[in-house]
Protein backbone atom coordinates (compact mmCIF):
# COMPACT_ATOMS: atom_id res chain seq x y z
CA UNK A 1 0.00 0.00 0.00
CA UNK A 2 2.98 2.16 0.33
CA UNK A 3 4.05 4.78 2.80
CA UNK A 4 0.85 5.23 4.68
CA UNK A 5 1.10 6.66 8.28
CA UNK A 6 1.61 4.22 10.81
CA UNK A 7 3.28 3.02 14.21
CA UNK A 8 6.72 1.82 11.95
CA UNK A 9 7.11 5.33 10.08
CA UNK A 10 6.72 7.54 13.30
CA UNK A 11 9.61 8.42 15.38
CA UNK A 12 9.53 6.25 18.79
CA UNK A 13 9.76 8.26 21.98
CA UNK A 14 12.92 8.63 21.10
CA UNK A 15 15.95 8.85 23.83
CA UNK A 16 17.70 12.10 24.39
CA UNK A 17 21.10 10.36 22.78
CA UNK A 18 19.28 8.82 19.92
CA UNK A 19 17.62 12.32 19.14
CA UNK A 20 21.15 14.04 19.82
CA UNK A 21 24.34 11.86 18.02
CA UNK A 22 26.75 13.85 19.10
CA UNK A 23 28.46 13.92 22.75
CA UNK A 24 26.58 16.11 24.92
CA UNK A 25 27.95 18.19 27.10
CA UNK A 26 26.31 17.87 30.58
CA UNK A 27 26.11 22.19 30.60
CA UNK A 28 23.87 21.87 28.07
CA UNK A 29 21.77 18.82 29.53
CA UNK A 30 18.85 20.47 30.24
CA UNK A 31 18.12 22.22 26.78
CA UNK A 32 18.62 18.95 25.23
CA UNK A 33 16.02 17.17 27.65
CA UNK A 34 13.89 20.06 26.67
CA UNK A 35 13.76 19.10 23.09
CA UNK A 36 13.74 15.23 23.45
CA UNK A 37 10.81 15.72 26.16
CA UNK A 38 8.79 17.88 23.80
CA UNK A 39 9.68 15.66 20.10
CA UNK A 40 8.43 12.50 22.46
CA UNK A 41 5.24 14.66 23.08
CA UNK A 42 4.21 15.19 20.03
CA UNK A 43 4.80 11.63 18.79
CA UNK A 44 3.09 10.18 21.57
CA UNK A 45 0.23 12.47 20.37
CA UNK A 46 0.19 11.80 16.92
CA UNK A 47 0.58 8.06 17.68
CA UNK A 48 -3.06 8.19 19.50
CA UNK A 49 -4.56 9.89 16.94
CA UNK A 50 -3.33 6.66 14.55
CA UNK A 51 -7.22 5.58 12.96
CA UNK A 52 -8.93 8.37 13.43
CA UNK A 53 -8.70 12.30 13.06
CA UNK A 54 -6.33 14.35 14.92
CA UNK A 55 -7.06 15.46 18.55
CA UNK A 56 -7.12 19.28 19.70
CA UNK A 57 -9.24 22.21 19.54
CA UNK A 58 -10.52 23.68 17.01
CA UNK A 59 -8.44 25.67 14.70
CA UNK A 60 -5.32 24.23 15.84
CA UNK A 61 -2.60 23.84 12.84
CA UNK A 62 -1.22 20.51 12.01
CA UNK A 63 1.89 20.20 10.48
CA UNK A 64 3.66 18.06 9.39
CA UNK A 65 7.24 17.81 9.43
CA UNK A 66 9.21 14.67 6.70
CA UNK A 67 12.77 14.22 6.79
CA UNK A 68 14.64 11.41 7.59
CA UNK A 69 15.52 11.23 11.03
CA UNK A 70 17.18 7.85 11.43
CA UNK A 71 19.76 6.50 9.04
CA UNK A 72 23.22 7.98 7.26
CA UNK A 73 21.23 11.27 6.72
CA UNK A 74 19.36 11.77 9.32
CA UNK A 75 22.21 14.15 10.52
CA UNK A 76 21.08 16.63 8.26
CA UNK A 77 17.44 16.52 9.59
CA UNK A 78 18.18 16.92 12.97
CA UNK A 79 20.47 19.89 11.94
CA UNK A 80 17.32 21.21 10.57
CA UNK A 81 14.97 20.32 13.50
CA UNK A 82 17.52 21.68 16.14
CA UNK A 83 16.75 25.27 14.86
CA UNK A 84 12.94 24.23 13.92
CA UNK A 85 12.58 23.36 17.38
CA UNK A 86 14.15 26.04 18.93
CA UNK A 87 12.64 27.21 22.36
CA UNK A 88 11.50 30.46 20.80
CA UNK A 89 9.34 28.66 18.09
CA UNK A 90 7.76 26.04 20.27
CA UNK A 91 6.91 28.02 23.77
CA UNK A 92 3.01 29.75 23.89
CA UNK A 93 2.08 28.36 20.98
CA UNK A 94 -1.23 26.67 21.88
CA UNK A 95 -2.58 26.62 18.13
CA UNK A 96 0.32 24.09 16.45
CA UNK A 97 0.33 20.80 16.45
CA UNK A 98 2.96 19.17 14.79
CA UNK A 99 3.29 15.36 12.86
CA UNK A 100 7.04 14.78 12.91
CA UNK A 101 7.69 10.88 10.29
CA UNK A 102 10.19 9.47 9.25
CA UNK A 103 10.75 9.66 5.92
CA UNK A 104 13.97 8.04 4.49
CA UNK A 105 15.60 9.84 1.19
CA UNK A 106 14.50 6.49 -0.95
CA UNK A 107 11.38 6.73 -0.13
CA UNK A 108 9.58 7.47 -4.01
CA UNK A 109 6.81 8.43 -5.83
CA UNK A 110 3.87 5.96 -4.48
CA UNK A 111 5.65 6.19 -0.54
CA UNK A 112 5.09 9.84 -1.03
CA UNK A 113 1.70 9.70 -2.23
CA UNK A 114 0.47 7.58 0.33
CA UNK A 115 2.11 10.08 2.93
CA UNK A 116 0.18 12.92 1.33
CA UNK A 117 -3.16 10.82 0.95
CA UNK A 118 -3.07 10.51 5.13
CA UNK A 119 -2.17 13.74 6.20
CA UNK A 120 -4.85 15.01 4.13
CA UNK A 121 -7.13 12.79 5.94
CA UNK A 122 -5.93 13.91 8.85
CA UNK A 123 -6.61 17.76 7.98
CA UNK A 124 -2.97 18.93 7.81
CA UNK A 125 -2.27 22.13 7.37
CA UNK A 126 1.14 22.08 5.65
CA UNK A 127 3.72 20.37 5.17
CA UNK A 128 7.67 20.95 5.97
CA UNK A 129 10.25 18.93 3.54
CA UNK A 130 11.77 17.28 2.17
CA UNK A 131 15.38 18.33 2.53
CA UNK A 132 17.01 16.08 -0.42
CA UNK A 133 16.46 17.36 -4.19
CA UNK A 134 15.77 13.88 -5.08
CA UNK A 135 11.90 13.80 -3.54
CA UNK A 136 11.48 17.47 -4.32
CA UNK A 137 9.01 16.32 -7.48
CA UNK A 138 6.98 14.35 -6.12
CA UNK A 139 5.91 16.63 -3.45
CA UNK A 140 5.89 19.64 -6.07
CA UNK A 141 3.09 17.03 -7.57
CA UNK A 142 0.99 16.10 -4.31
CA UNK A 143 0.67 19.65 -2.92
CA UNK A 144 -0.69 20.82 -6.06
CA UNK A 145 -2.88 17.32 -6.21
CA UNK A 146 -3.96 17.31 -2.62
CA UNK A 147 -3.95 21.30 -2.07
CA UNK A 148 -1.73 20.91 0.55
CA UNK A 149 0.90 23.84 1.27
CA UNK A 150 4.66 22.67 1.66
CA UNK A 151 7.41 24.46 2.60
CA UNK A 152 10.68 23.21 1.85
CA UNK A 153 14.54 23.72 2.46
CA UNK A 154 15.08 21.93 -0.67
CA UNK A 155 18.45 23.89 -2.75
CA UNK A 156 16.72 22.47 -5.99
CA UNK A 157 13.17 23.63 -6.93
CA UNK A 158 11.25 23.87 -10.26
CA UNK A 159 10.64 26.82 -11.87
CA UNK A 160 8.91 29.90 -10.06
CA UNK A 161 4.80 29.91 -9.84
CA UNK A 162 4.80 26.06 -11.54
CA UNK A 163 3.50 24.32 -8.43
CA UNK A 164 1.37 27.42 -6.71
CA UNK A 165 1.32 25.18 -3.20
CA UNK A 166 5.11 24.23 -2.88
CA UNK A 167 6.81 27.00 -1.20
CA UNK A 168 10.80 27.69 -1.13
CA UNK A 169 12.72 29.06 1.76
CA UNK A 170 16.15 27.34 1.15
CA UNK A 171 19.31 28.63 -0.57
CA UNK A 172 18.81 27.30 -3.69
CA UNK A 173 22.00 25.91 -6.46
CA UNK A 174 20.49 28.64 -8.64
CA UNK A 175 21.16 31.46 -6.03
CA UNK A 176 24.70 30.62 -5.53
CA UNK A 177 25.09 30.41 -9.12
CA UNK A 178 23.59 33.82 -9.85
CA UNK A 179 25.46 35.44 -7.17
CA UNK A 180 28.54 34.47 -8.11
CA UNK A 181 28.54 35.57 -11.73
CA UNK A 182 26.32 38.47 -10.76
CA UNK A 183 29.08 39.44 -8.66
CA UNK A 184 32.24 38.62 -11.64
CA UNK A 185 30.21 41.24 -13.97
CA UNK A 186 29.99 43.71 -11.76
CA UNK A 187 33.69 43.50 -10.75
CA UNK A 188 35.32 42.86 -14.50
CA UNK A 189 35.76 38.94 -13.97
CA UNK A 190 35.79 37.49 -17.16
CA UNK A 191 36.16 36.02 -19.30
CA UNK A 192 35.93 32.74 -17.12
CA UNK A 193 36.40 28.97 -16.96
CA UNK A 194 34.66 26.44 -15.19
CA UNK A 195 35.67 23.28 -13.81
CA UNK A 196 32.80 20.99 -12.80
CA UNK A 197 31.95 16.92 -12.35
CA UNK A 198 30.78 15.29 -15.86
CA UNK A 199 27.47 13.87 -13.79
CA UNK A 200 23.85 14.91 -13.32
CA UNK A 201 24.66 17.23 -10.47
CA UNK A 202 27.54 18.61 -12.56
CA UNK A 203 25.66 18.92 -15.94
CA UNK A 204 22.78 20.93 -13.90
CA UNK A 205 25.07 23.17 -12.15
CA UNK A 206 26.79 23.86 -15.79
CA UNK A 207 23.17 24.16 -17.07
CA UNK A 208 22.67 27.15 -14.55
CA UNK A 209 25.90 28.75 -15.39
CA UNK A 210 24.88 29.02 -18.92
CA UNK A 211 21.95 31.04 -18.32
CA UNK A 212 23.16 33.33 -15.78
CA UNK A 213 26.62 33.86 -17.68
CA UNK A 214 24.06 35.03 -20.61
CA UNK A 215 22.23 36.73 -18.51
CA UNK A 216 25.07 38.98 -16.32
CA UNK A 217 26.91 38.67 -20.06
CA UNK A 218 30.04 37.09 -18.77
CA UNK A 219 31.83 35.37 -21.33
CA UNK A 220 32.74 31.73 -20.38
CA UNK A 221 35.56 30.56 -22.47
CA UNK A 222 35.57 27.09 -21.50
CA UNK A 223 34.05 24.08 -20.25
CA UNK A 224 36.28 21.65 -18.60
CA UNK A 225 33.95 18.62 -17.44
CA UNK A 226 36.36 15.85 -15.65
CA UNK A 227 34.45 12.17 -14.96
CA UNK A 228 33.69 11.98 -11.25
CA UNK A 229 36.58 9.33 -10.55
CA UNK A 230 39.43 12.05 -11.23
CA UNK A 231 41.81 12.04 -8.56
CA UNK A 232 44.69 13.29 -11.28
CA UNK A 233 43.47 16.69 -13.51
CA UNK A 234 46.44 16.99 -15.33
CA UNK A 235 44.21 16.65 -18.22
CA UNK A 236 41.78 19.43 -17.35
CA UNK A 237 43.99 22.18 -16.63
CA UNK A 238 45.56 21.13 -20.20
CA UNK A 239 42.52 21.68 -21.36
CA UNK A 240 42.29 25.08 -20.21
CA UNK A 241 45.90 26.92 -19.69
CA UNK A 242 49.03 26.43 -22.26
CA UNK A 243 51.63 24.63 -20.50
CA UNK A 244 55.42 24.63 -22.30
CA UNK A 245 55.85 22.73 -25.46
CA UNK A 246 58.48 20.50 -23.49
CA UNK A 247 56.37 20.29 -20.15
CA UNK A 248 56.02 16.63 -19.27
CA UNK A 249 53.16 15.87 -16.45
CA UNK A 250 54.86 15.21 -13.33
CA UNK A 251 51.87 15.83 -10.65
CA UNK A 252 51.44 14.08 -7.46
CA UNK A 253 48.11 13.10 -6.78
CA UNK A 254 47.57 14.86 -3.48
CA UNK A 255 49.97 18.14 -3.27
CA UNK A 256 50.05 18.51 0.69
CA UNK A 257 53.50 19.93 0.72
CA UNK A 258 52.87 22.84 -1.37
CA UNK A 259 55.93 22.16 -3.58
CA UNK A 260 55.11 23.45 -7.42
CA UNK A 261 56.81 22.58 -10.61
CA UNK A 262 58.10 26.16 -11.51
CA UNK A 263 56.71 26.02 -14.47
CA UNK A 264 54.97 29.22 -15.92
CA UNK A 265 51.70 28.55 -18.12
CA UNK A 266 49.84 30.93 -19.60
CA UNK A 267 46.24 31.68 -18.14
CA UNK A 268 43.66 32.70 -20.70
CA UNK A 269 40.92 33.77 -18.25
CA UNK A 270 40.47 35.91 -15.25
CA UNK A 271 38.95 33.89 -12.74
CA UNK A 272 37.98 30.27 -12.50
CA UNK A 273 34.70 28.66 -11.33
CA UNK A 274 35.49 25.32 -9.72
CA UNK A 275 31.83 22.54 -9.16
CA UNK A 276 32.63 19.59 -6.26
CA UNK A 277 32.63 17.73 -3.19
CA UNK A 278 35.52 18.26 -0.57
CA UNK A 279 37.46 16.00 -1.43
CA UNK A 280 37.80 17.00 -5.35
CA UNK A 281 37.95 20.46 -4.20
CA UNK A 282 41.04 19.61 -2.34
CA UNK A 283 42.18 17.34 -5.12
CA UNK A 284 42.06 20.74 -7.61
CA UNK A 285 43.40 23.14 -5.35
CA UNK A 286 46.60 21.69 -3.86
CA UNK A 287 47.37 20.41 -7.92
CA UNK A 288 46.78 24.12 -8.96
CA UNK A 289 49.62 25.22 -6.62
CA UNK A 290 51.45 22.38 -8.08
CA UNK A 291 51.11 23.64 -11.75
CA UNK A 292 51.73 27.71 -11.06
CA UNK A 293 47.96 28.22 -11.94
CA UNK A 294 47.09 31.09 -10.11
CA UNK A 295 46.55 35.03 -10.32
CA UNK A 296 43.25 35.15 -10.60
CA UNK A 297 40.34 34.61 -8.23
CA UNK A 298 38.58 31.52 -7.70
CA UNK A 299 34.72 31.05 -7.58
CA UNK A 300 33.04 28.39 -5.78
CA UNK A 301 29.89 27.53 -4.01
CA UNK A 302 28.94 27.30 -0.54
CA UNK A 303 31.29 24.48 0.03
CA UNK A 304 34.19 26.74 0.48
CA UNK A 305 32.49 28.31 3.49
CA UNK A 306 33.68 25.49 6.45
CA UNK A 307 35.85 26.51 8.98
CA UNK A 308 37.53 23.02 8.55
CA UNK A 309 37.96 23.56 5.13
CA UNK A 310 39.56 26.77 5.10
CA UNK A 311 41.80 25.77 8.13
CA UNK A 312 43.05 22.75 6.35
CA UNK A 313 43.27 24.46 2.61
CA UNK A 314 43.77 28.31 3.10
CA UNK A 315 47.54 27.69 2.20
CA UNK A 316 45.63 27.07 -1.48
CA UNK A 317 43.37 30.19 -1.54
CA UNK A 318 45.01 32.98 -2.27
CA UNK A 319 41.82 34.71 -3.71
CA UNK A 320 38.69 32.79 -3.47
CA UNK A 321 35.13 33.87 -3.62
CA UNK A 322 32.13 31.81 -2.59
CA UNK A 323 28.17 32.29 -1.84
CA UNK A 324 26.47 31.20 1.58
CA UNK A 325 23.17 31.62 2.81
CA UNK A 326 24.05 31.85 6.76
CA UNK A 327 26.68 33.71 8.64
CA UNK A 328 26.86 33.28 12.10
CA UNK A 329 29.42 35.76 12.75
CA UNK A 330 27.19 38.49 11.55
CA UNK A 331 26.42 41.38 13.75
CA UNK A 332 22.84 41.77 12.93
CA UNK A 333 20.52 41.35 16.06
CA UNK A 334 18.68 38.60 14.27
CA UNK A 335 21.33 36.43 13.75
CA UNK A 336 22.97 37.27 17.25
CA UNK A 337 20.02 36.34 18.97
CA UNK A 338 19.41 33.03 16.94
CA UNK A 339 22.78 32.27 17.33
CA UNK A 340 22.83 33.08 21.18
CA UNK A 341 19.63 31.25 22.04
CA UNK A 342 21.27 28.10 19.41
CA UNK A 343 24.51 28.10 21.76
CA UNK A 344 22.35 28.33 24.97
CA UNK A 345 19.73 25.36 24.45
CA UNK A 346 22.20 22.93 22.70
CA UNK A 347 26.37 24.42 23.37
CA UNK A 348 26.59 23.75 19.25
CA UNK A 349 27.13 26.40 16.85
CA UNK A 350 24.28 26.90 13.97
CA UNK A 351 24.87 26.05 10.28
CA UNK A 352 22.61 26.91 7.26
CA UNK A 353 20.28 24.15 7.87
CA UNK A 354 19.64 24.97 11.21
CA UNK A 355 18.81 28.50 10.51
CA UNK A 356 16.52 27.88 7.42
CA UNK A 357 14.73 25.40 10.36
CA UNK A 358 14.33 28.06 13.06
CA UNK A 359 13.55 30.55 10.05
CA UNK A 360 10.95 28.09 9.01
CA UNK A 361 9.46 27.31 12.26
CA UNK A 362 8.83 31.23 12.85
CA UNK A 363 6.82 31.62 9.79
CA UNK A 364 4.58 28.79 10.77
CA UNK A 365 4.47 30.13 13.89
CA UNK A 366 3.06 33.64 13.01
CA UNK A 367 0.65 32.32 10.12
CA UNK A 368 -0.83 29.71 12.47
CA UNK A 369 -2.21 31.97 15.37
CA UNK A 370 -5.61 33.59 13.26
CA UNK A 371 -5.82 30.49 10.94
CA UNK A 372 -8.42 28.09 11.30
CA UNK A 373 -8.09 25.74 8.46
CA UNK A 374 -5.83 24.56 5.42
CA UNK A 375 -7.45 27.39 3.11
CA UNK A 376 -6.70 30.33 5.30
CA UNK A 377 -3.13 28.78 6.08
CA UNK A 378 -2.59 28.80 2.58
CA UNK A 379 -3.95 32.34 1.82
CA UNK A 380 -2.01 33.74 4.63
CA UNK A 381 0.89 32.14 3.41
CA UNK A 382 0.70 33.63 0.30
CA UNK A 383 -0.05 36.96 1.77
CA UNK A 384 3.64 37.33 4.03
CA UNK A 385 5.12 39.87 1.83
CA UNK A 386 8.48 39.69 3.89
CA UNK A 387 10.23 38.14 6.80
CA UNK A 388 13.04 38.91 8.27
CA UNK A 389 14.87 36.13 9.84
CA UNK A 390 18.94 34.28 10.54
CA UNK A 391 19.04 33.72 6.77
CA UNK A 392 17.95 37.79 5.69
CA UNK A 393 15.60 39.72 4.78
CA UNK A 394 13.27 37.40 2.48
CA UNK A 395 10.26 38.79 -0.22
CA UNK A 396 7.72 36.31 -1.11
CA UNK A 397 7.40 36.27 -4.95
CA UNK A 398 4.55 34.09 -6.36
CA UNK A 399 5.71 30.58 -4.07
CA UNK A 400 9.04 31.47 -3.12
CA UNK A 401 11.28 33.30 -0.41
CA UNK A 402 13.47 35.27 -2.60
CA UNK A 403 16.29 37.01 -0.19
CA UNK A 404 19.75 37.85 -1.33
CA UNK A 405 23.02 35.75 -0.28
CA UNK A 406 26.34 36.21 1.61
CA UNK A 407 29.37 36.26 -0.22
CA UNK A 408 32.33 35.62 0.80
CA UNK A 409 36.06 36.38 -0.20
CA UNK A 410 38.73 34.72 1.47
CA UNK A 411 41.86 36.16 1.10
CA UNK A 412 45.20 37.41 2.58
CA UNK A 413 44.15 34.89 5.51
CA UNK A 414 41.12 36.36 6.62
CA UNK A 415 37.62 36.45 5.55
CA UNK A 416 35.68 39.40 4.31
CA UNK A 417 32.20 39.96 3.75
CA UNK A 418 31.79 41.33 -0.38
CA UNK A 419 28.09 40.88 0.29
CA UNK A 420 25.04 40.66 3.28
CA UNK A 421 21.63 40.05 2.54
CA UNK A 422 20.85 42.23 5.62
CA UNK A 423 21.79 45.38 3.32
CA UNK A 424 20.39 44.30 -0.21
CA UNK A 425 16.70 45.81 1.44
Amino acid sequence: MGYVINFDNMIKCPKKEQIFPMRVNKKYALGYSILAIFLSLTVLYFNRAYGGSLPGKRGQAKIAVLLPTSGKYSYFSWQFLYGFFLRKNIIKIPKIKYIILNLPPRSGKSAIRSVFESLRKERAFAIVGPLFPGQVKYFELYSSKFKIPVLTPSPVVSNIGAYPYMFNYGMTLKQEIETDLRYARRNNITPITVLYPDNAYGNMIAGYIRHFSKKYMVNIIKYSPYPPGTVDFFDNFSSIVRFPDNFKESSPIENSSGKTSGIKPKILFKGLLIVGDTPKLKLILTQLMYYNIKGFPILGLSEFHSEKFLKNYSFYLHNAIFPDGFSKNDNDPEVKEFVSMYKNAYGLSPNILSAEGYDIGRILRHISRSNKGRKSFYKALLSTTSFTGACGISRLHKNRFRKALYLFNYKNNRISVLENPFKAR
